[in-house]
């Protein structure tokens, strides 16, 4: 007898710890970061030749470099205090995640139970009433594991963000202590050389939140990355729809690819197996947030609250019959915030976009 219902059995699921090295990191960077930058403003400040022609006009006043001192110091306390904030935000949001899926766990176990003795009482399906409670408090359980996994990644996300805004602020406020400083030396009758910048090179703009840099053409709302490399695949005419989404054979092991930019914020799925991820994009496809890959394997598991960029490897193909395939493949659809497939309301779209991503 199988047993089958609309959620996991969380049998070999690992728990996810993705953040803390990172945000042990960033703490101690930041610590240190008052240290670490004024030799290198010194020696950049003394090289004469790397020194700008100064535009002519009065220097600044010792009361006015004061001023500006002043300013660039309150300006870091700041960054460096909601830096700090963000860091314990994230601790606390990963210990949260953590029991969230305790607790989802704990909701699976009962409500298996509850389905054997239904059985075993001969109540057909999932029908009597302490089951459906049970369904009900499940679903609500995996929608706050969700909205957690979203929070986490959201701040794995910012951390980069503020942490390089904290250091280019930290780098102005040593630039203006030495202009300061060789001011004092010389007299307010000298003349000041320019600010001094930190010797690392120029980057590029870090992309907006929401955004990835990764492989993939990812359209505005209207188009996804294919999600496995197009040479491992079986061709267009041998897809078909299925119960929740769209089948597609490929060899075990196969990579599997985030066709969007977005968070993992789920696994497992009834039926589909324990491995299953549910990726929330960061902008709706075809007007729906969340895509699951059914029947994925244990290899290459991406851990809930982790940001991804389109193209990215999250999963990879089941190597055998995983949940209830016949064989390796992947069964890719659109999901509820519970991580339930969508089924009908979705197959057609997903198909089409499929067919477009394979073409590109």
């Amino acid at each position: 007898m199988r047993l089958c219902h609309p959620f996991p059995s969380r049998a070999q699921r690992p728990s996810a710890r993705a953040a803390g090295a990172a945000l042990a990191c960033t703490a101690f960077l930041i610590a240190t970061a008052s240290g670490a930058a004024g030799p290198r403003a010194a020696r950049a400040a003394d090289r004469g030749q790397d020194r700008q022609p100064i535009a002519a006009g009065p220097p600044p006043s010792l009361t006015g470099l004061r001023g500006q001192v002043s300013a660039l110091q309150r300006s870091f306390d700041a960054g460096r205090s909601r830096l700090a904030g963000l860091v314990e935000e994230a601790k606390l949001a990963e210990s949260r995640l953590a029991q969230l899926e305790g607790d989802e766990a704990q909701a699976e176990r009962t409500l298996a139970l509850q389905l054997i003795m239904d059985y075993e009482s001969g109540v057909t399906g999932v029908g009597g009433a302490r089951s459906s409670e049970l369904i009900a408090g499940l679903r609500a359980a995996r929608v706050a594991v969700v909205a957690q996994a979203t929070q986490l990644g959201t701040l794995s996300l910012e951390r980069p963000q503020l942490t390089e805004q904290v250091l280019e602020e930290h780098g102005r406020l040593t630039g203006a202590k030495s202009a300061l400083a060789a001011s004092q030396r010389a007299g307010a009758s000298s003349a000041l050389a320019q600010d001094v910048e930190d010797e690392r090179p120029a980057k590029a703009p870090a992309p907006a939140l929401g955004t990835a840099a990764g492989p993939g053409t990812q359209g505005a709302g209207s188009s996804l990355d294919f999600p496995i490399p197009r040479g491992e695949v079986a061709p267009p005419a041998t897809w078909s729809l299925v119960g929740g989404g769209v089948d597609i054979a490929a060899p075990g092991d196969t990579p599997e690819l985030a066709v969007c930019a977005g968070i993992v914020v789920l696994h497992g799925i009834g039926g589909l197996g324990p491995w299953t991820p549910v990726l929330r994009c960061d902008s709706p496809i075809a007007g729906h947030d969340y895509v699951y890959y059914g029947d994925a394997g244990p290899g290459d598991w991406t851990p809930a609250g982790t940001p991804v960029s389109a193209g990215q490897t999250i999963s990879e193909v089941g190597p055998g019959i995983i949940g209830n395939s016949t064989g390796p493949d992947l069964e890719i659809g659109f999901a509820d915030a519970s991580g339930a497939p969508l089924g009908s309301a979705g197959k057609p779209d997903m198909m089409k976009l499929l067919r477009a991503a394979y073409r590109s």
